[in-house]
């Protein structure tokens, strides 16, 4: 093991106690701390599966702060994010807001599942569209498509199941999601460049 890492292993932040942040809710990652319409995010180093944790690993937390933190920043023109602040590596101070119950997907590609369904003969069924049955395996859509997801796969139009949403706002978020694919691949294409 690296000397730097191990030298971090008994200063890991398995969990944050701060109780005059407010009421804490505390996630498989995250300490949250809410209070009025605010809510302090603490992301820690906890490495957890099946709902146990099983240890720390140094700088973790950190990471994946930074990495949420960029995402939010990158995207923000295209849909507008809960994040205030960011006052230390491992912290968001975000607005409390009224979730959107549906998780969206949003494909440009032929690829992964939707690949393996494609090559079972289902093709996008799951999307409630149809795709050309000669596509490739990676090859590009001419335009992407989305999906609403619930425990299965559910076409955005059948997304209106999930009691907090509806048919138009999940419609809505699906067409700002095909945004930030170019942004994605930009940033991607630029790092592997060099």
């Amino acid at each position: 093991m690296d000397e730097t890492l191990s030298a971090q292993l008994p200063y890991t932040l398995r969990e944050a106690d701060f109780p005059l942040l407010g009421e804490l809710y505390r996630g498989k990652v995250r300490d949250n701390y809410s209070k009025g319409d605010r809510i302090v995010m603490i992301t820690t180093d906890r490495l957890s599966a099946f709902d146990r944790v099983l240890t720390t690993i140094p700088f973790k937390g950190e990471i994946l702060n930074r990495l949420t933190a960029f995402w939010f920043e990158k995207t923000k023109d295209i849909a507008p994010n809960h994040l205030l602040d960011v006052p230390d590596p491992s912290v968001l101070v975000v607005r409390r807001l009224k979730p959107l119950a549906v998780e969206m997907v949003v494909r440009g590609y032929l690829t992964g599942s939707l690949w393996r369904d494609h090559q079972a003969g289902r093709g996008a069924k799951a999307y409630g569209i149809e795709i050309d049955p000669g596509m490739r395996k990676d090859e590009k859509f001419p335009t992407p498509i989305r999906r609403g997801k619930r425990l299965r796969p559910a076409h955005p139009t059948t997304a209106r199941a999930v009691a907090v949403t509806t048919r138009r706002r999940a419609r809505s978020v699906s067409i700002r999601l095909t945004r930030p694919l170019p942004v994605g691949r930009i940033s991607g294409s630029r790092r592997s460049a060099s």
